[in-house]
Formats: structure tokens, sequence, C-alpha cells
């Protein structure tokens, strides 16, 4: 229902992070001479199982190491971080081995630390078959600790063994002061064979790495040293039973208003690293309801990467957009073959789709409450990133827009110009917006002549609302957007009669005109199809073949989440453009049973206490608002003949502190009026 603009694709540069700890050790390579490695193992366990000889005897002696007399040591070792990659092809499973300690009095020296896997996931042996990667992080720095490449090998068809040890020959040694905070000690990353079913990734032979894990009181202590002591107890978490591909959506951020600018939140895990290999979020499109989009592009159907804030492991922050668009850019900006008609994101149940390939859907439905319409602009603010934009409010006439209605919509239902005016009426009530009627005309709606016309189609739509965009241009930067105009075409051909009797009940099987052409003036307003609420003016069938229209008449004042939504836009999307004129927020005067006090961002009201009300003759009101921005703020006041008898300016402030001076005043009732940045707000004072 909105003229399209353009689209864009951003390419991302990801990298790996793990929790945001930096690997700042250079990578290893997966095992290249598996005999060697095997052989290397052999070697180290026949070394330790010598020093575990001496360690018992300290024990059994209580000599030695003074701290293991007068403490219990212990050792923790922990999976944490698990996540999936796609790279080089290929998808992976990747987790790190942290550890800590209860003191940081130990020096860690030795630990054979074994891990289980299944083998329908990754394969067996994965050591031998080059399915496995194991990377250590800085403190097991060489040439203090042995280089773990050379040392990992299969303890079975299912489980590794991945040493920790310190080099027999090298001296002296910088040995990692173990952290009573857990601290990564390796990342292990694993090649998937299949997906779908549970990794089962664990510590095993639990008895052997408590027995194989010991400790120096100093960092430098040689190897074979009588001051090197085993840990008291070894403790063991983190065991992964997840499926091996499969996206897990936690939690997301609910209420959110589409098109704003607003940040979500989608927490979980195996998310992938990064947005890559078509990985994206997926929302309802709210033109059909409870149904995701059909679309065949590298996304899916779901937010690009220009909507994208950032993308981790666990968690992907969105700028919850308006608008998806299924058009790709290649790197030269260039435009691409459309795959699939855009459309604007609703409320529902959504899906992530990770760097995989692999698609989950969240348990419950996010809400979003409304959708303020977003257009695609082809100017690159990079090489290769382009722009969603609001069209901005102007004042085209008398400060804001004429509205014609053709001679054709009159001709066809000689009641419907009533019907018209009180939709725009009770939109100027609700947002201030500046419409007005302009008259009757011959002319026809169009897309390029800038006014705004009401009239008649022959479409499948009931009605239709094409809004047209201009451009103030900008020295040395991309343009400025505003809302030229848009025409409202109603088709005559209807399949039910049209109801324009506002004051009673929608007669049996007819359509509401009022709902219909407010639900239009929406879209004049800049506001996008929801899915969430029937009963809000902007649900998505409010203009489809009468389906909701049949079952209740909905109004502006009782959808208060639309006139959220047109109140961001009137509050925050005014434009203040050279090339055109700024629109003046006009409230008609008889505004019966719509809430006129002045909003703030995001269309909550401004909270202005006055007070004390009723006041004595001899007292000032003070006047307190805490405004969401710098404002400039005037307060007037009026007796009941409509006389000004006070203007006090109080200028650009953030708060309102203000004592009004009223006790000049005499008895009787007043009208005070508090003016914010455009905005009118009224209160009825008695001074007693």
């Amino acid at each position: 229902m909105y003229k399209k603009l353009l689209v864009s694709i951003i390419l991302l540069c990801t990298c790996i992070a793990l929790d945001g700890q930096t690997q700042s050790a250079k990578e290893e390579t997966p095992v290249t001479n598996y005999t060697e490695n095997v052989k290397n193992y052999n070697s180290l366990l026949l070394r330790a199982e010598n020093q575990l000889k001496q360690i018992k005897a300290i024990k059994l002696t209580k000599t030695g190491n003074s701290a293991h007399r007068t403490m219990s040591n212990d050792f923790n070792l922990n999976i944490v971080n698990e996540r999936v990659v796609f790279l080089g092809g290929f998808n992976w499973f990747e987790f790190d081995i942290s550890a800590s300690a209860n003191s940081n009095s130990t020096y860690l020296d030795i630990s054979f630390i074994k891990v289980s896997y299944n083998t329908s996931v990754f394969g067996s042996s994965v050591t031998t078959n080059g399915n496995i990667v194991v990377t250590p992080a800085s403190i097991l720095n060489v040439p203090t600790y042995n280089p773990l490449s050379t040392f990992v090998n299969d303890n079975t068809a299912s489980e590794i063994n991945l040493p920790i040890s310190t080099s027999s020959t090298f001296t002296p040694l910088n040995r990692w002061q173990v952290s009573t905070t857990a601290t990564i000690l390796m990342t292990v990353r694993m090649k998937i064979q299949s997906c779908g079913q549970p990794v089962n990734i664990n510590f095993t032979s639990q008895s052997i790495t408590a027995a194989f894990s010991w400790y120096s009181p100093t960092a430098n202590a040689s190897v074979t040293s009588t001051t090197i002591v085993g840990y008291d107890n070894v403790n063991f978490s983190g065991n992964i039973t997840d499926a091996s591909c499969t996206p897990i959506i936690s939690a997301w951020t609910n209420g959110v208003p589409a098109g704003e600018n607003k940040t979500i939140t989608v927490t979980g895990k195996y998310f992938g690293n990064g947005m890559v290999n078509g990985a994206s979020v997926i929302f309802k499109n709210a033109n059909y309801g409870d149904r995701y989009p059909i679309a065949s592009n590298a996304h899916s159907g779901g937010i690009q990467p220009m909507d994208l804030v950032s993308w981790t492991h666990n968690q992907i922050v969105i700028k919850l957009p308006s608008i998806i668009d299924s058009a790709d850019f290649n790197v030269q900006g260039q435009l691409l073959p459309e795959v699939n008609k855009f459309f604007y994101i609703g409320s529902g149940k959504f899906k992530v789709k990770n760097a995989l390939g692999i698609t989950a859907e969240s348990s419950a439905p996010i809400n979003i409450p409304w959708n303020v319409t977003q257009y695609m602009d082809d100017y690159p603010i990079s090489p290769v990133r382009y722009r969603k934009i609001h069209a901005e409010l102007v004042g085209q006439n008398n400060r804001g827009y004429r509205i014609l209605i053709n001679n054709n919509v009159n001709a066809t239902w000689s009641d419907a110009k009533p019907v018209i005016k009180k939709a725009m009426h009770d939109w100027s009530c609700a947002t201030g917006i500046n419409w007005y009627y302009g008259g009757d005309t011959t002319k026809k709606y169009s897309n390029f002549d800038g006014i705004c016309v009401v009239d008649t189609a022959y479409q499948y739509e009931l009605m239709k609302t094409p809004s047209v965009l201009g451009a103030c241009p900008v020295v040395g930067g991309p343009p400025n957007f505003y809302l030229q105009s848009f025409d409202i075409k109603i088709r005559p051909n209807v399949p039910f009669p049209w109801d324009r009797d506002t004051a009673n009940g929608i007669a049996s099987g007819n359509l509401d005109f009022y709902s219909i052409i407010s639900h239009e003036f929406g879209h004049g307003h800049q506001l996008s199809h929801i899915n969430d609420s029937i009963k809000d003016l902007m649900w998505f069938q409010a203009s489809a073949n009468g389906f909701a229209s049949l079952l209740t008449r909905k109004t502006v004042k009782g959808s208060p989440e639309a006139v959220s939504g047109g109140n961001f836009v009137t509050d925050s999307l005014l434009a203040n453009y050279s090339c055109v004129p700024t629109m003046t927020l006009v409230y008609p005067s008889n505004c019966v049973g719509f809430d006129v006090r002045i909003k703030k961002i995001g269309a909550d009201v401004f909270d202005i206490s006055v007070f004390p009300n009723p006041s004595h003759s001899y007292e000032n009101v003070k006047v307190r608002c805490s405004l969401p921005r710098e404002s400039d703020v005037e307060i007037i006041v009026f007796d009941m003949t409509g006389k000004q008898v006070l203007n006090e300016r109080i200028g650009k402030t953030n708060n309102i502190d203000y004592d009004l001076r009223t006790s000049n005043l005499g008895q009787g009732i007043y009208l005070m009026q508090v003016n914010i940045s455009g905005r009118q707000q009224s209160f009825k004072i008695l001074k007693e």
C-alpha cells in the first residue's frame, strides 16, 4: 500500500568472541601426526605417574607445601560458552573449558582432562579423523606448557584426551596462577556431521582427571620439585545435552513498536557467528496476520543486515524495522531481482535462523503494538549500506495537509462526506495532525501531483492509500524526506453494502465505512498494519473484504495503540526543512471523549502537576513537569470570557518547576494553557 523505494544489504565482517574474552593465542591447527601425538601422550602419562607417587608421599608424611596442610585446595573445571559456527563451508560446535580454584594460592602444573561426545553427531575418533581443533588460551603459554596440538588424541572412539602439562625440560617455568574467577583454558571446535541430535559433551574419566590435576605454590618451581602438590578436590560442571545445530530462543523484549528505531534483544543459544550464511530473525507478515513471509532470498524474508545492531552466539539486538524487503543488493549496491514482495512486520511467534541455516521458533508470541511506516532509500550511507527512512510531516497548505474529495465519491455515496470529515477530525483530536477538508474536486488520485484526494478506483482492496514522498536536498549528504501527499482510493463495487451511519451500530451484513476510512487515514498518518488485536483500528483486515469490519466498529479513540503510533509521528516526525513549511499541530475544540493532553515520544502522557488547585486568591500556582527532552515552554492563562490575563514564557527546559504569578487574579475559574514545543494541554484552575 505504499510507494516502494529501494533496499540494500550490508556485508558484515564477523569474528568469534568468547563471551567478551579475546583469543590472543594463535589458533592451533588440527592434529597432523596422530601417531606422534599418542606417543607424546603416553610419555607424558608415564612421567605423570612417577610424579604422582611423589605427591602421594608428600601427602602421607604431611611435609612439603605448608599451604596444602592448612587448607583444602579445590580445582574446578567447567564446560562453558557452547556455540555453533559456520566456517570454511562446514558447521562446527564449539565450547570452552574454563578453570578456577577456591583460592589464589595455586599455580596450575598439570591436568589430564577427558571429554566424551555423541558419535552420531560428530562421528567417531574425531582426532584421528581430523574433525577437531583445540585452541589454548594465552595463559597456557608455550614453552612453560606443552603445545596442546601435539598431545591431543582419542582415548576411545567417543572420548578425547586434552592434557595440560608443563614442560619437563624448559626452565624457568611461568605457570598460570589459578584465579578464583573462572578463566578459559582452551576452546574446542568439533566438526558437526549430523544435526538434530544431542551433542552429549561431558567430562569423563573424572577420577583420572582428579588424580592427575596438581599445582605448585610458585610459578617457577621445577617439575621434579617435591613442592608439586595434588589438588584435594576436583569439581566438574557444564555437561551439554542440547541438539547439535538448533538455535534456542530463551527470552526477548516485548511491547516494542516497529519502525521507531527502537531496539529489541533476543537472548538464547546457538545463534551462530554473526549474521552470516543467511542468518536472520523472521517475523510474521502483518499484512496477512498469522503467516510467515514466503521468500527465497538469503535472509528468508527476515531482517536485513541494515536492521542489525549486534549478533553474538547468545544475543541478537535489532533496531526493530517497520519494513522487510526481500530484494538483495550486491557489493556494489546495485539492485538484484526481487524475489518476494516487501511486507510490514507484526506480532506473533517469530523465528531465528542461525548461521548454520537451522531455524527455531519462539515458544510464545512477541507483541508489536504499532508500526510506524519506514521507506527504503537508495542513498548509500556507506558503499553498500542503505537506509530505512521515515516520512516527516510538513505543512503543505495552511501548515497542514489539505484533503479534497472527488465528486465521484459524492455521487456514489451522498452521505459519505460527513463520515470522511469525522475520521479526519478524530485523528486530529487524538494526535494533533493538521488535516483539513479543502473542498470537492474533479481531480483524481495521482501519485505525482502532490495533492491529497479521496477518490473511487476499481481495485481488489476495499480502500487503498498510496503515499508519495518529497525530498529536501542536503549539501554533501543524503536528502531529507517528507510526506508530500497521500490519496485514498475507495472501491465502488463493494461485495457488501457500506454502512455510513456512525451514530448507531453496524447493520447486519454491512461494511462500516467509518472504520475503514479511519484505517486508511491511519496509513496517511504513516502507520502500517498490525496483527496483534482485532479491536485495533490498524488491524490488518480492516480494509480487506469485510471480515473484521463485519464484527465491530473500530474507532480512533478506541484504538490506543494506533493513537500512540500516531502521536510518535506528530511528536517526532515534524519536519523543519528549509524547502517546505513546518506543520502546525491543531487540536479541534470539540474533541469529546478524546485525551487531548500533551503526548511525549512513545505517546505516554506528560504528567503535568498544577497545585494548589483550588488556590486562595493570595497564592501563586506551582506548575511542574519532567520532560523527555529539552522543549520550548509557554504558559498562558485566560479568564472565562476568553481574555488573556497571563502569559509566562519559560523558554527551553528539560524540567518545568515554575511559580505562576496568580496571586493578583480575582476569584473565579480560569483556563490555563501549557504549550510545549507546539503541543497544548489545558487545565481549569479555581481561585477561591
